[in-house]
């Protein structure tokens, strides 16, 4: 399993969803409970068009921080993670740059490597004697 990176001064931080980054992002979102995950991803991925709750505002900086110690922690990285006054400047460079972290850590739809696809081709029937 691999991790992505974001670019923060330009420096390269991997970025993980971790259960250690979710343990630590619950209270951010005013969620107590690990079962209350699905909820914190629906209020990341919030469009804004939907109902719902999306992401509030003072849990973007702390959480794009845990994510970072998440992915450093991940990959033995021994740097130290950049502060929140990093993040938080990236964020005021670039308003997009927390869609670029929620893109980072989304699933890849990659298909592994050495397996072709074999829809199609399915064993012919053989009749029974």
């Amino acid at each position: 399993m691999s991790t992505n990176t974001v670019t923060i001064k330009g420096e390269e931080w991997p970025v993980k969803l971790s259960f250690s980054a979710m343990k630590r992002s619950l209270p951010l979102f005013g969620l107590r409970f690990v079962t209350d995950f699905e909820k914190m991803l629906s209020m990341l991925s919030h469009d804004g068009e939907s109902e719902g709750e999306g992401t509030p505002a003072e849990a973007v900086v702390p959480f794009i921080h845990n994510v970072i110690l998440a992915g450093l922690s991940f990959t033995c990285d021994d740097r130290e993670a950049p502060g929140e006054a990093a993040v938080e400047y990236a964020l005021d460079e670039d308003m997009g740059f927390y869609v670029t972290v929620i893109q980072a850590l989304s699933p890849q739809q990659e298909e592994p490597a050495g397996k072709a696809s074999t829809a199609g081709k399915k064993k012919p029937r053989t009749t029974k004697p």
